[in-house]
This record gives C-alpha cells, sequence and structure tokens, in this order.
C-alpha cells in the first residue's frame, strides 16, 4: 500500500513515499491525493515543494489504475488558479511534478500552461512548470522554443533566470549566444531537485545551462 510517512530516511519535512505488495483501491488512492494536495497550501516552500514532488509520484501509479482521477485532479488545479480565494501556492509546482513525471499519460496539460507566462504575476511559476516538465519530457516544449526568447531579456532577473534553466534542459541550442550574456549575472533565484532546494545566481545557471547544449 502506498504510505506517507516521515520515517527513518526522511529529512526533516520531507516527504517519502512508500510502496508496499498490496493492491490499493480506488478509494486509498482519492485519500492519499487529498491529503498531498492540502500540503500545497503550506508556506513552507521546501515542504511545499516535496509534497507536489511526491504527488506526481503517485499520479504516476495511480495514473496506470485510473487516469481519470488525476486527470480531474489536473483539471481542478488549473481551475484553482483563475480562482485567487481556491488558489495553492503550490499549484504550478504540483501540475509540473505530475506532468513531468507522467508525460505519456498527461503531456497534453502542457499547452494549458503557456497562457500564464502572459501574466506577469504568474510568469514565473508558469516557467518554473515548464522547466520542471522541460528535463523528462522536452519534445512537449521543445518546439515552442522561440516563443521562450523574449523571457530571456525580461526585466525580471527571476524570469531571465528561470527562461534559461528552461532553455538549458531543453538543450536549445540556438539559444547559446543569449544565454552567454547572463553569464556575469548575480541575481540569486531557487532551483528545486530532489528534495532539495539550491540557490544560485542567474550566472551560474547559464553556465549550467551551456554545458547542456
Amino acid at each position: 500500500m502506498f504510505g506517507i510517512y516521515a520515517g527513518k530516511g526522511c529529512q526533516r519535512h520531507q516527504l517519502c513515499f512508500g510502496r508496499g505488495t498490496w493492491r490499493q483501491s480506488t478509494q486509498d488512492d482519492k485519500k492519499i491525493i487529498r491529503y498531498l494536495q492540502r500540503l500545497l497550501y503550506s508556506g513552507d516552500s521546501l515542504l511545499r515543494q516535496r509534497a507536489a514532488e511526491t504527488l506526481g509520484g503517485a499520479c504516476a501509479v495511480v495514473g496506470d489504475r485510473d487516469s481519470g482521477i488525476v486527470s480531474k485532479l489536473l483539471q481542478g488545479l488549473f481551475y484553482s488558479l483563475t480562482d485567487t480565494a481556491a488558489f495553492p501556492l503550490g499549484a504550478f509546482e504540483a501540475i509540473g511534478e505530475i506532468i513531468a513525471q507522467r508525460p505519456d499519460l498527461y503531456g497534453g496539460y502542457t499547452a494549458q500552461l503557456y497562457q500564464f507566462t502572459g501574466d506577469v504575476n504568474r510568469r514565473i511559476d508558469a516557467l518554473k512548470a515548464l522547466g520542471r516538465i522541460s528535463k523528462t519530457q522536452g519534445p512537449f516544449i521543445r518546439k515552442h522554443t522561440l516563443y521562450f526568447f523574449a523571457f530571456l531579456e525580461d526585466q525580471d532577473p527571476s524570469v531571465r533566470g528561470y527562461t534559461v534553466w528552461l532553455m538549458g534542459n531543453l538543450g536549445a541550442h540556438e539559444a547559446g549566444k543569449d544565454i552567454e550574456k547572463h553569464l556575469g549575472e548575480s541575481h540569486e533565484i531557487e532551483i528545486y531537485e530532489s528534495g532539495h532546494i539550491r540557490k544560485m545566481s542567474v550566472g551560474e545557471i547559464a553556465e549550467e545551462a551551456l554545458n547542456k547544449l
């Protein structure tokens, strides 16, 4: 049975997703998903992102049994983004993780993220979600690479940083010269990777991105 626990081997605030040997019911699936959804409202950035990653892992498995449960969850998360009263802080993070971990089932939802890049208040979160998806399933985004070039020149250094990260994940060699322009940028942003948050300067991210091209 799948369980969410904080046991031996789990760091403080870290969520572990355990797998047992017996079959789990649809009702159990829904309970786990509801529990993780509540954590998406946390003001603790690390806890919230770990919850989103764990939710993505849960949905990756649940999707094999009943993809409709996860599709309904994604639809609800996207709907919440249009309702500020119901908007969980981790909605974008969860969407990115769910799609990234099972693009074969949910890659079609990627296109819905583009609309939020036009909103200055949601742009960074949308780019972070797209960047996460690009790490595991670049083809869903690679064909739209030209769309992101304008964000490399955005006034907000965080937007520039997450766009550079995205371009690097995509292996967008055509953006090489544009990425080089950011090698000296000292503004720092947070990159979540496998349960940890790394604070990196835009310049450091640009250097990593260039090494991926």
